[in-house]
């Protein structure tokens, strides 16, 4: 198709309809946003963080520019029609749902592209999509960056691809200070929410294959797989689809003195300090999320755990030959907010009989170790956690096996050393293993 043929199908395309509404205001306060108060009023430490460098942008003519100048797509000239048709649908979409959900939409670049808009890269020869920076706002209230997005042209599903990188991008300006692996786990998420895929990588079961892993690694597509962790959190402490962007708004700051950008509140800082603000415990959280993510998908009340076809990798699956029994050692070490898993079946154990289980990690690591009974139909009989935080390397549960069961579900649940910290380096995650013996009378 010619290319001024194209433009014009494109502004029909894309022209505002008059039904369209505005952004929507937000609701009523929730009780995230109610926590804004007392949460300025401390006192943040942690580390200073390098400023995003400025990427070069592609190369890539000017395809497209929206009717309201809002956004301009980039393309080769041998472009087919219909691909770029839908990425400046896609883009379209994408900028009007975030605006609508409160997630705002990036800064105006100054001309940067070209235009006055945001610029979208369509780049050949790759497979991937990011937002990339074009250097710091030092004009707001708040430390914020410019930010253009960049996907590939070999990427096997482009819409996905186009919001991920989109809010790769929203997410860099509103907080340049925060960690690339967070800022992909939130663009991955809200990518899932909008188009049921979790980011162009689609990861949202990556951290059922490396179990042991902290929910933000890199080891999780770069951190992607991190979309998992955010549902689990707004299913347990929201559950309309809110805390995911309430919480990175507690994450923005500004720096006003000194060298670098300050990285503090950060994303696990803000969680703690929401969970205890309810009364709770910042590794009761971490355990209960751990063991969501292991108990029988059908059985799951959560969504995303339903439409899971991957269950974490096991250390351990069958029938211990005799006791004492001992697993193999976790193939990893587990990270703050991972796990260890083992599947025990209870076919050489008798109903009533009183079992000891353990958790022995190495030496320093925090954990806890939680024991769920299932029967054959992957009901919960049965469930008992040692208590959560202690120091030693070791957790122990007493557990009698009740009628009914089939199956030990045994969780060893990462808890660090201390709080993580995405923006300093982790230390030696602790490998793990459970034993199981015969309870001895007194």
């Amino acid at each position: 198709m010619p290319r001024p043929l194209l433009l014009c199908s494109l502004l029909f395309a894309l022209a505002p309809r008059a039904d369209a509404q505005a952004p929507r205001p937000r609701g009523e306060p929730s009780a995230v946003r109610g926590l804004v108060g007392s949460l300025v009023q401390r006192v943040w430490g942690g580390p200073r963080v390098d400023a995003p460098v400025p990427s070069r942008r592609p190369d890539v003519p000017l395809a497209f520019v929206a009717p309201d100048d809002a956004f301009a797509v980039h393309a080769p000239e041998d472009v087919d029609a219909t691909i770029l048709l839908r990425a400046a649908e896609t883009l379209a979409h994408a900028r009007d749902e975030l605006r609508r959900l409160g997630w705002g939409e990036p800064l105006a670049d100054g001309g940067r592209g070209g235009t006055m808009g945001f610029d979208l890269y369509l780049v050949p020869g790759e497979a991937e999509a990011r937002g990339e920076s074009d250097g710091l706002d030092t004009s707001g209230t708040l430390d914020a960056a410019f930010a253009h997005a960049v996907v590939g042209l070999e990427v096997d599903a482009l819409e996905p691809c186009v919001v991920d990188a989109y809010a790769q991008a929203t997410l860099l300006g509103l907080d340049p200070a925060e960690s690339p692996r967070v800022r992909r786990a939130f663009a991955a998420w809200i990518t899932y929410r909008l188009t049921g895929r979790a980011g162009c990588d689609d990861a949202i079961d990556a951290w059922q294959f490396e179990p042991e892993a902290g929910p933000f690694e890199e080891t999780l597509l770069d951190g992607a797989g991190g979309a998992l962790f955010l549902e689990l959190l707004d299913a347990r402490l929201d559950g309309e689809g809110r805390f995911p962007r309430e919480l990175y708004q507690l994450l923005r700051q500004r720096t006003w003195e000194g060298r670098g950008l300050r990285a503090s509140p950060d994303v696990w800082e803000s969680i703690e300090a929401i969970v205890e603000s309810r009364g709770g415990r910042f590794v009761d959280l971490l355990v209960d999320v751990s063991v969501a993510r292991a108990m029988p998908s059908h059985r799951a009340p959560e969504p995303v755990l339903r439409a899971l076809a991957t269950p974490p990798r096991v250390i351990f699956r069958g029938a211990p030959r005799a006791l004492p029994w001992f697993s193999r050692a976790s193939d990893r070490g587990v990270s703050a907010g991972g796990a260890a898993y083992a599947l025990v079946d209870v076919a050489r154990f008798t109903e009533g009989q009183a079992l000891s289980i353990w958790l022995d990690g190495e030496y320093g690591v925090r954990s806890s170790l939680v024991v769920v009974a299932l029967d054959g139909e992957g009901r919960e009989l049965a469930r008992r956690g040692s208590p959560p935080g202690g120091t030693l390397h070791r957790a122990f549960v007493p557990f009698v096996v009740p009628e009914g069961a089939r199956t030990l579900l045994l969780v060893g649940a990462g808890l660090g050393f201390e709080r993580p910290d995405e923006d300093v380096p982790t230390p030696v995650a602790r490998r793990m293993r459970f034993a199981i013996d015969e309870a001895k009378s007194p």
